[in-house]
């Protein structure tokens, strides 16, 4: 590594090797992904069709597509917690389910849930329930 690139580095807080930057990245990617999912899982509102639509994106990226200007409609917290799951992403060292305890299993119910509070539209999901009633759950 040249000397430029030690200094701007060291400016940015990264660490020098791409094993220890992905490692350091996939240490925080996975806290951000598990707060993401707790938020998908208990919040609701147009912040969480984003960031429900941002998990499915990193899960399933040829069905869900995930607009970066939507990182403009959540709040600086939470589009950090994006940024931190697309740094993982372009590390490309695993998958961001594969980071937290049953990660799979919940982005699936999420998705499951989100979609099942688009069909009804935007008037019907309501945030007393924070998810769909149990005769419109998706399977």
């Amino acid at each position: 590594m040249n000397a430029v690139n030690k200094r701007v580095f060291s400016m940015l807080d990264y660490p020098e090797s791409d094993a220890s930057r992905a490692a350091a990245v996939r240490r925080r990617a996975g806290a951000a992904m598990d707060r993401l999912l707790v938020l998908a899982e208990q919040g609701c509102g147009a912040e969480i069709e984003c960031v429900a639509q941002f998990l499915a994106s990193t899960y399933s990226p040829d069905v869900f597509a995930f607009d970066p200007f939507d990182l403009r409609r959540v709040n600086v917290a939470t589009s950090d917690d994006m940024l931190l799951c697309l740094d993982a992403l372009r590390w490309g060292r695993a998958e961001l389910y594969e980071l937290i305890p049953y990660g799979e299993m919940r982005i699936q119910d999420v998705m499951k849930d989100w979609r099942g509070k688009k069909r009804r539209g935007p008037h019907e999901a309501s945030c007393a329930g924070k998810g769909p009633p149990p005769e419109a759950s998706v399977t």
